[in-house]
Parts: C-alpha cells; structure tokens; sequence
C-alpha cells in the first residue's frame, strides 16, 4: 500500500512538473492603453469585475505576425481608447501573454 502511495505520488509531481509552463487560452478585454512597435505589445485595461467592483490592472499583451486582426489590418492601426478582445494565452510560468487574434470592437 506504501508503495503504491509513492507511485501515485510520483506520477503526480511529474505531471505537475512538465505541465508547470503550459500556456493557457483566456480572453483579455477592454481598453487600448497604449501600443508599442518596438516591443510589439499592446496594453490592454480590463473593466472592473462587475460583481466585486474591484478595478483589474492593465495588462501587456504581446502579438506577432501570427496574430490575426479583425477590424483593422495590422497592430499599427490601434490606437488609445480602442475597444479590443483579445485571444491570447499566458504563460504561467513567466507571467507573460501572447496574442492569438485582436478585434476591435465597435460600440
């Protein structure tokens, strides 16, 4: 039974090990704050939580020539004030996002 227990854990520690870095796909919603050539990065500001209210921080998304734009042809077309949903997936172990596809939503 006590090895049985140390396999299973085993398992366990090793699967927790190899999917610690794995990208998840989330949706990052709001604002365009700013856009940044350079870095190719967009920073988004999120609405705050409608059920507590609390103000969620802005958030730096980067994309690529694999990201897809609706809306607009390229990143360069962003601008401050844009309403944007992004699919994009972070990083858990860096903390990072990276962009899928970019729309701008109209009002």
């Amino acid at each position: 039974m006590k090895k049985n227990m140390i396999v299973v854990f085993g398992v366990f520690m090793a699967v927790a090990v190899l999917f610690s870095g794995v990208a998840f796909a989330d949706a990052v919603s709001g604002k365009v704050n700013a856009v940044d050539a350079t870095t190719s990065t967009i920073e988004v500001s999120q609405p705050a939580d409608a059920v507590t209210g609390v103000a969620v921080e802005s958030v730096k998304v980067a994309y690529d020539a694999a990201t897809t734009f609706t809306g607009i042809a390229a990143a360069a077309e962003l601008k401050a004030g844009d309403d944007v949903k992004i699919e994009a997936s972070k990083d858990e172990a860096t903390g990072s996002w990276k962009a899928a596809s970019v729309e701008v939503v109209k009002a």
